[in-house]
């Protein structure tokens, strides 16, 4: 791994733990048994910092997008609602997008737009996934419609990762995902694999 990995590995975990305006260079620093001049060579400022950790998270979440592309459609919500649970670490971390939320006054234009690029992906792709679900049988269409689902979807997701932050549990994630998916998911589920396309 190399050192600038590694900077951007504690760095994420800081975000998600402290958010954007909870940690310094020093801080990295110190997690690296660096001098703090030492990051600059990697990162010229904090902010180039954020846009490289926010660039990095979107460039995963396309990967992972496309690595379940032939997954029903179901199963990829699944895997995405669980996601936030297992990878992001519900009840210890926060989204590493919402994470920079609290200080949004505070961050640059550029930073804003990577972070709301972050969350429109999300969106995006859950429209799509759910038109198609809702096509297919797999989810139900009383809804809304699929841009309104995903914002619902999408919107739970962070604030449940935020009541969970609040007392270092998973438990009331984990409930609050079993009531979405109940909600979103048809009661009987279509009989034959949606073939891939």
């Amino acid at each position: 791994m190399t050192t600038k990995s590694e900077i951007l590995d504690i760095a994420q975990d800081l975000v998600q733990t402290r958010s954007y305006q909870g940690f310094s260079f020093q801080d990295i620093a110190d997690a690296l048994g660096l001098r703090k001049a030492s990051l600059y060579h990697h990162f010229g400022s904090k902010e180039a910092l954020a846009l490289a950790l926010l660039r990095r998270h979107r460039e995963r979440f396309r990967s992972w997008t496309c690595a379940i592309d032939n997954e029903p459609p179901d199963t990829q919500l699944k895997d995405y609602i669980r996601n936030f649970g297992d990878i992001l670490g519900a009840g210890q971390k926060l989204c590493p997008g919402g994470a920079f939320v609290p200080g949004w006054g505070k961050l640059s234009d550029r930073v804003q737009r990577e972070v709301t690029g972050l969350l429109v992906d999300q969106e995006q792709w859950l429209v799509k996934l759910i038109r198609t679900g809702i096509d297919h049988g797999y989810f139900r269409p009383e809804n809304g419609s699929p841009r309104t689902q995903a914002r619902w979807i999408l919107s739970t997701l962070q604030g449940a990762l935020l009541l969970s932050r609040t007392d270092g549990s998973e438990q009331m994630f984990g409930h609050v995902m079993d009531g979405l998916r109940g909600a979103i998911l048809a009661r009987h589920q279509p009989s034959t694999a949606l073939s891939p396309a």
